[in-house]
């Protein structure tokens, strides 16, 4: 099917994720739903899968949210995929942080339901269509060595 999307779910807590995965196959039935438990899994997905839209959680046990999305989009202004930020942490700056760093739309698990959540993947997959680059550097994606 031409108009199937590929949404990547980011999110480590298996019930949590599972729940969140199963709810976007059912409300987005024609979309395929892509998981991942960590942040380097989730870089190396996209690497090389086409993603139409990640939804990120910023809690990751392997690198933070944060730096999941610096990774995927470099300059704020400019996302290659739109990414909507869902977690459960009940910051409203750290939230804010997450937009200004380029995020489509930053949620809150717990005031968030899975409707809402379909509803900000569609918007954000059309206000910000995919714009992959020709060639991703693999070191662009990798973990830093210090």
């Amino acid at each position: 099917m031409a108009d199937r999307k590929s949404i990547l779910l980011i999110e480590d807590h298996d019930i949590v994720r599972r729940y969140y995965a199963e709810r976007l196959r059912q409300l987005l039935c024609d979309d395929v739903i892509v998981e991942a438990t960590t942040g380097q899994t989730a870089l190396d997905l996209f690497q090389w899968q086409t993603i139409d839209c990640i939804v990120l959680d910023l809690s990751l046990p392997d690198m933070s949210g944060f730096e999941v999305l610096a990774k995927l989009i470099p300059i704020a202004g400019q996302p290659r995929v739109p990414v909507v930020v869902l977690t459960a942490i009940d910051n409203g700056p750290l939230l804010q942080a997450a937009e200004s760093k380029g995020a489509y739309v930053a949620l809150q698990k717990e005031l968030t339901s899975a409707d809402e959540l379909v509803t900000h993947v569609r918007k954000a997959m059309a206000a910000i269509p995919v714009k992959r680059p020709s060639t991703i550097s693999p070191t662009s994606l990798s973990p830093s060595t210090r």
